[in-house]
């Protein structure tokens, strides 16, 4: 999926929100509700857990006690009351869920398999699949195919597949399953992330980078590279691309200008971070990802506000500002009474220097320290012997 477009900036700035901790295996997919309040995820540990973001604890956990859900590899939130109206099984046993998309205005749900099927089901208001076609892309070719990720576009008119070892991309009617285009890519597609409504595609090209694609072209717009030690990769795609890698970081590039807008690090750098997902709301803009780790942490960024947090560093500012300047109109206020309290701390203080001096003095050296006189004459000296200690308005110092 894409990012939304509150990603356009380059001022942007993610901060983590929280640290969500639970898992018992690696997560393979994350995806936020629509209110970005609530996020599902789903790993090996055959468990799909239901996450409140703004508690930071885990609201649910569901799983089929039967053992018959294996690993988790795709999620979709459906925009109806969240709880469990049937289990199907889409592909026969040991025919593993690549992908799947809802097509919300017209209840139906497009999946694909490891073994190269994809399908197009009609959901029903008690949670049954109908089969409305089926297509086998393995039985027309002499090597496996992998339909690596499945797309609704064109207002739910058209379904996109991306196959992985080929680079292909077909595109069926919807309707009929009646194949409409199809054309080849520069690269292996190991993953694929649409916006609909910028007809651009982000693909991981399977050799270190990502490849930004309009979708009516062959040949790459645009390319960004990221960091990694090992090939493997996997990618979200947006109006910013947000990528990440194996080295346990996520690189967020801006589309415009292809340069890398900011790094988040959720963790060390033998991560292999492998499920990231983003949403943007009237009141929150959030970034989540999770890695293959046996015992996970989903990380939640949230956008800091740029304008709201400029307004409160100046009122902070304006506050301070007024605070001392009340504290400096209050010493002169009362300057009458801690100016004398003052004046003798600070003979006090010349008093124990000057004993000091006498305890420490050289018995060679020609300079004679006597007692202080306190007295003031009219020439504000307290004379020493032959020296003098001249008084002014901060302190005091010797002259001879």
């Amino acid at each position: 999926m894409y990012i939304p477009s509150f990603l356009k900036r380059n001022t942007e700035s993610y901060v983590i929100k929280a640290c969500l901790r639970g898992s018992k295996g690696p997560v393979n997919c994350i995806v936020f509700s629509h209110s970005a309040t609530l996020l599902a995820s789903g790993g090996d540990d055959e468990t799909l857990r239901i996450w409140d973001v703004g508690k930071k604890l885990c609201q649910q956990a569901l799983e089929d006690h039967c053992g018959r859900w294996g690993q988790i590899t795709s999620i979709k939130w459906f925009p109806a009351a969240f709880h469990e109206l049937s289990n199907t099984r889409l592909f026969t046993v040991n025919e593993p869920v690549e992908s799947i998309s809802i097509d919300p205005v017209h209840q139906r749900l497009a999946a694909s398999s490891h073994m190269g099927k994809v399908k197009l089901c009609s959901i029903h208001r008690d949670g049954s699949l109908t089969t409305l076609w089926i297509k086998d892309f393995s039985s027309d070719s002499t090597r496996p195919i992998i339909p690596r990720a499945v797309h609704f576009y064109d207002s739910y008119k058209m379904i996109l597949v991306f196959f992985l070892e080929t680079g292909e991309i077909h595109c069926h009617l919807s309707d009929s399953g009646t194949e409409d285009w199809h054309k080849v890519l520069k690269s292996p597609i190991g993953s694929a992330a649409i916006c609909e409504s910028m007809k651009t595609l982000l693909i991981d090209n399977m050799n270190g980078s990502f490849d930004l694609y309009q979708i009516s072209k062959a040949s790459p717009a645009q390319n960004f590279e990221v960091p990694t030690k090992r090939k493997h990769l996997y990618v979200k795609g947006a109006a910013l691309a947000l990528c990440s890698s194996d080295n346990g970081r996520l690189h967020l590039y801006s589309t415009l200008s292809s340069s890398k807008i900011q790094t988040l690090c959720p963790g060390g750098w033998r991560l292999c971070i492998q499920a990231v997902d983003a949403i943007s709301s009237s009141d929150c803009k959030l970034i989540t990802s999770s890695s293959s780790d046996k015992k996970p942490t989903i990380y939640v960024w949230k956008k800091q506000d740029q304008s709201k947090n400029a307004s409160t560093i100046g009122i902070l500012s304006f506050m301070n500002m007024l605070n001392f300047l009340a504290i400096l109109f209050l010493f002169w206020l009362t300057a009458d009474v801690w100016k004398g309290y003052v004046h003798e701390a600070l003979c006090n203080v010349v008093g124990r220097v000057h004993t000091s001096l006498n305890d420490h003095k050289d018995p060679t050296s020609n300079t004679q320290f006597g007692p202080i006189n306190h007295e003031h004459n009219d020439d504000n000296y307290i004379e020493i012997e032959d020296n003098s200690v001249e008084k002014s308005k901060w302190g005091f110092k010797f002259s001879g």
